[in-house]
């Protein structure tokens, strides 16, 4: 929890949330990129029991905490913070699980291309192509 409440403290003051958070996921990368011949293995440990899932959604909700508080500490309302927080920690999560199954692109690529869909997303930003709705004769 260090290196990311450190660099939410280190971003200037003039970083929003989702920006201040996905620099603080970069201060883990090259960590994650040292240890995924360890993780991946512990990680379906993890998934196969449910003893241990359930620890590790604690570790993230533990995490998630922490990131918040820091961001409120930056002047970020509680509800902008919070959310912020669990969207930044859902694409977090989404980045880390499919680094693990599949290595390429990195995931520091794979942060940079995550950000900014979740950006796209949150601007209405992306392109909605139309899927025909099936109708019941």
């Amino acid at each position: 929890m260090d290196a990311p409440t450190a660099s939410i403290n280190a971003a200037p003051p003039e970083t929003g949330p989702i920006d201040t958070l996905f620099r603080a996921f970069r201060s883990v990368t090259t960590r994650l990129e040292t240890d995924r011949p360890l993780s991946k293995p512990w990680q379906d440990v993890i998934s196969a029991t449910p003893a241990l899932h359930e620890r590790e959604l604690s570790k993230w909700e533990a995490l998630a905490g922490a990131l918040a508080l820091a961001l409120a500490t930056r002047g970020v309302s509680a509800l902008h913070a919070t959310l912020a927080t669990r969207t930044g920690m859902a694409a977090l999560a989404h980045v880390t699980l499919s680094w693990l199954e599949q290595e390429q692109p990195r995931s520091a690529e794979r942060l940079d291309q995550t950000e900014q869909a979740l950006k796209d997303l949150l601007s209405q930003g992306f392109e909605v192509s139309p899927v025909p709705i099936p109708r019941e004769t």
